[in-house]
C-alpha cells in the first residue's frame, strides 16, 4: 500500500490487493476545534444542527484517486474528499472481503479497539 497527496487529491495505489476491494476513511485528528470526520468508515460526523455525515470511500484491488472539494455538498464516495494534505489526517484501510483493517497517520489513536494493524506514519506529501 502506498499514498500520496498531489495532482488536487490523494493516490492510494494497493499491489496483490484482494479482488472485493477496499474501504478507505479519513478522518482529521487534530486536538481542538470542529475536525472533519465525516469520511472516517465509522463514526461520522455531526453538525451542530444535527446532520449527520457518514462516507466510507470503495476502493478497487488496485486503489484509487479521491479529488479534494471544498464543501461537504461536494464530498461523494469513491470520487471526492473534503481532506487535504494539510489536515492532520488519520487513515483507515480495511478489506471488503474479510473485514482485516490497518490505520496509520496523525493519531492513530482515533480508530483504537478495532484491532486494526497500526502502520505509522501518512501519506507522502503530508
Amino acid at each position: 500500500m502506498d499514498c500520496a497527496w498531489g495532482g488536487g487529491g490523494i493516490e492510494v495505489e494497493l499491489s496483490g490487493g484482494d479482488p472485493g476491494g477496499y474501504f478507505f476513511g479519513l478522518a482529521e485528528t487534530r486536538t481542538g476545534g470542529d475536525a472533519w470526520t465525516g469520511e472516517d468508515c465509522l463514526y461520522g460526523y455531526t453538525t451542530s444542527s444535527g446532520t449527520v455525515y457518514s462516507y466510507c470511500h470503495p476502493l478497487s484491488a488496485e486503489g484509487g484517486f479521491l479529488v479534494t472539494v471544498e464543501s461537504i455538498l461536494d464530498v461523494f464516495e469513491g470520487s471526492t474528499t473534503l481532506h487535504s494534505a494539510v489536515l492532520d489526517n488519520t487513515y483507515y484501510l480495511a478489506e471488503a472481503a474479510t473485514g482485516d483493517c490497518w490505520v496509520f497517520g496523525h493519531d492513530t489513536s482515533y480508530y483504537g479497539g478495532l484491532g486494526c494493524l497500526d502502520l505509522g506514519g501518512g501519506c507522502q506529501g503530508e
